[in-house]
């Protein structure tokens, strides 16, 4: 998925700087392309000088002189044609001596003008600065998923999330709602789809009432629901329930019939799409299957919609594409590939969103719909709450609603794997990002706790040095190491160094760590051996001094040697922390007065592992 000799970058807590590259002159690695080419995604100098942090940032945006409490100001609000876009998310406002002036195409826009000035306002904190913004979306669908149907969710927590990535804009949630381990929808016509001995993991599903009440729920926020009723594969419990497949000639029956209670009981004007999946399908299918689901959801006047790769369907359909390059021409696109938070490190995520380009076009058009972020937790859980704990929703999820708003004009697929260099167009407007990410995870969600984990990346800087004694600067709380030296081998090694100034003697806390899993399997290593950062030998010292890794809970548990664990009863074990690097209590360490020298030894054991390291400092009394 060239630097500067010398850099000292300041941390976001007091008295601690990290330096990176010292007396080390490193040439250039990044290609013009990335360079010369590069075109933000906003309008950074408007938003560098912006008084507070807006996510997604508005398309065009003019600041002046003044600010007035929000509940003092006269807003006015009106429906009309706006003539910089048609857009029914379009909106302008205009803030003026005390004067609040809301303009949209629809009540859409009104609402995505409301939200701005909520942000505008920091929810009523602060007074509201005087602006003239004239905004609209790049992609009209813009949204996120949740694969319910492996791991069951509440209604309650799905509505928390939903309620808090709709602030910013999201206007989709894809409902993944059935998979392998059950048929999570009430099903009057075959009951024995919800008959506990037909599910595993859990026996739970959602009655149509819930479903009808979460829909509700979230076209109140202006976010659309896609429900997905996967078809014929992902579905083990089937053949349980009925024993034959679903894509044989009596499975396929009962699919148009599931179809067909579904359009019953959950109206067209509330659920307008349907997905059904159609992919990844490993039993015989009949070759009559797809042309009668399309027309079973053309008779209830709904949309389908399907994976590519999967089933060929016809261009009726909109495709929902999940592997990179795979976009057919002719066909309506939404955009999943490079897209699941699961699959990055948890810190990785950020940049990846932020530097991917939607459909692989700058802006939307009614072939290139938009976009979805996929969190996929195919290993079981041992409580909801694992999958954000596990996956960086809240963080991707509003980065994604930046990208997916604003379009993204060039992208970069060099940058969804590491910092850009400093100095770089992508280096000033990630780091700009992150600094209103920062903001809003501090202003809005600090009562989730670990739910939402980031710290800004840009600012640490690292001396990189690969097996082969070349030398690179590189950036982040997260090295992603094969993207620096994508020629090492296995048992190879890179060292990391970097240097922290502290302004006096402290304790303070080190969260560090190799190896991570992409948690829709377990594909690593396994918990590291007793008194071992991880298996493969790698190391951490400070000022030369070795740093003893934590006292591991289960040592050297979910060892799998870096093979996948679908379909093994591994994915069976409920997931609970697996003592991931930003999930684990950190490790205290002492820093002395002045420069503090870093040093991470990070072995690479397998071709096929997450060749990595995190490193990041916490002061203890913000714990």
């Amino acid at each position: 998925m060239g630097c500067m000799s010398q850099t000292i970058c300041k941390l976001l807590f007091t008295g601690l700087f990290f330096i990176g590259c010292l007396s080390v002159d490193i040439p250039p690695t990044v290609s013009d392309t990335e360079t010369k080419e590069y075109v933000p995604p906003i309008d950074l100098p408007a938003a560098e000088a912006a008084p507070r942090a807006l996510i997604p940032f508005p398309r065009h945006v003019v600041w002046k002189e003044g600010e007035w409490p929000l509940e003092q100001c006269q807003i006015i609000k009106k429906r009309e044609p706006l003539a910089f876009s048609r857009s029914p998310e379009a909106y302008s406002l205009k803030i003026e001596n005390g004067i609040v002036e809301i303009r949209a195409n629809d009540e859409r826009g009104l609402r995505y003008a409301g939200l701005t000035l909520n942000q505008l306002s920091e929810n009523g904190r602060k007074p509201v600065p005087a602006c003239i913004i004239e905004d609209f979306p790049a992609f009209s669908v813009r949204g996120f998923h949740h694969d319910t149907g492996r791991n069951f969710q509440t209604i309650p927590y799905l509505k928390e999330q939903i309620r808090r990535l709709a602030a910013y804009k999201l206007n989709t949630f894809h409902w993944h709602i059935t998979d392998n381990p059950g048929w999570r929808v009430e099903c009057k016509k075959y009951p024995v789809l919800n008959d506990p001995k037909t599910m595993y993991r859990s026996t739970e599903f959602y009655t149509y009432d819930e479903i009808r009440d979460l829909i509700s729920f979230s076209n109140d926020l202006g976010v659309r629901v896609i429900v997905e009723l996967d078809m014929p594969g992902h579905s083990k419990f089937f053949p349980k329930a009925f024993g034959f497949s679903m894509g044989s000639q009596k499975g396929t029956q009962i699919c148009l019939d599931l179809i067909q209670e579904f359009c019953d009981e959950i109206p067209v004007e509330t659920a307008p799409i349907i997905h059904i999946g159609a992919d990844e399908v490993r039993a015989p299918v009949i070759k009559e299957f797809m042309p009668l689901v399309e027309a079973k959801l053309k008779e209830n006047g709904r949309t389908g919609m399907v994976w590519n790769p999967g089933i060929p369907s016809s261009n009726d359909m909109i495709e929902h594409t999940w592997f990179e390059n795979a976009k057919q021409p002719g066909y309506r696109n939404i955009d999943s590939s490079g897209l699941y938070t699961n699959t990055f490190d948890y810190f990785n995520a950020v940049q990846a969103v932020y530097f991917k380009q939607p459909c692989g076009v700058p802006e939307g058009s009614e072939s290139d719909m938009g976009a979805i972020l996929c969190n996929w937790n195919d290993v079981a859980v041992a409580d909801q709450r694992e999958v954000l704990l596990n996956n960086p929703v809240y963080a991707a999820g509003i980065t994604a609603a930046e990208i997916f708003w604003n379009g993204n004009p060039t992208g970069s697929r060099k940058y969804r794997q590491m910092i850009p260099p400093k100095g770089t167009a992508a280096f000033r407007a990630f780091s700009e990002y992150e600094n209103r990410l920062i903001a809003h995870k501090d202003l809005y969600f600090g009562d989730v706790g670990a739910e939402f984990i980031y710290e800004k990346q840009c600012d640490t800087v690292w001396q990189l040095t690969g097996p082969s004694g070349e030398t690179v600067e590189g950036r982040g709380v997260s090295l992603l190491l094969d993207s620096y030296f994508p020629n090492a081998k296995k048992r190879q090694a890179a060292f990391c160094r970097t240097e922290i100034v502290s302004d006096t003697d402290r304790d303070v806390l080190l969260h560090a760590g190799f190896d991570v899993p992409l948690r829709a399997h377990r594909f690593y290593g396994g918990v590291p051996p007793k008194g071992k950062w991880d298996r493969y030998g790698s190391t951490i010292t400070l000022n030369g001094e070795p740093v003893a890794p934590p006292q591991w809970q289960q040592p050297g548990a979910y060892r799998h040697d870096i093979v996948q664990t679908w379909d093994h009863p591994v994915q069976e074990v409920p997931w609970t922390a697996e003592e991931l690097y930003w999930r684990r209590q950190p490790v205290r360490i002492q820093l002395k007065k002045g420069v503090n020298v870093i040093e991470i030894k990070a072995v690479k054991n397998s071709p096929k592992q997450t060749w990595m390291t995190a490193f990041w400092i916490e002061e203890i009394e913000t714990r």
